[in-house]
């Protein structure tokens, strides 16, 4: 009886084999327009964020010359060497900040300059399926 029992129990337990995983369908093929939209919509953000970081270039280029400034007037004042050091390092710092956001603003600003003249390209090369004559009604429209 206990076996019995014992037997049920542990069959009741058991995983029932798994069935045979479907392949997962391939992505469907994003359409030139959508595929152009998405890149100007990239590119306009790229844009957006590059003109952010040129200014602030512009505002760590205001401040290293204003700690140029101090510094020069800390100078001719006669001000004690660790205090024309931390001016130093304050318009070095100001100055490392200027180079950083160019650099990166630039390449912003690059990027999406290339993705705008690429999405004219594609857009200028989209292939389009309508209404028309030909083969059962379609025709093929390739813009070039």
């Amino acid at each position: 009886m206990i076996s019995a029992l014992l037997v049920c129990m542990l069959s009741a337990g058991a995983p029932e084999p798994a069935a045979p995983a479907t392949p997962a369908a391939p992505p469907a093929p994003v359409s030139p327009h959508r595929q152009v939209y998405r890149m100007q919509l990239t590119g306009g953000v790229l844009l957006a964020f590059g003109a952010v970081t040129m200014v602030g270039m512009g505002a760590a280029i205001g401040v290293s010359r204003g700690v140029d400034r101090e510094r020069q007037q800390a100078l001719d004042e006669g001000a004690a060497p660790s205090e024309l050091a931390a001016l130093q390092r304050r318009e070095t710092r100001a100055e490392a900040a200027a180079i950083t956001t160019g650099i990166v603003g630039v390449a912003l600003v690059g990027t999406a300059i290339a993705l705008f003249i690429t999405a004219q390209r594609k857009q200028r090369q989209s292939v389009t399926l309508g209404p028309g004559p030909g083969l059962l009604g379609l025709s093929l429209h390739a813009r070039f």
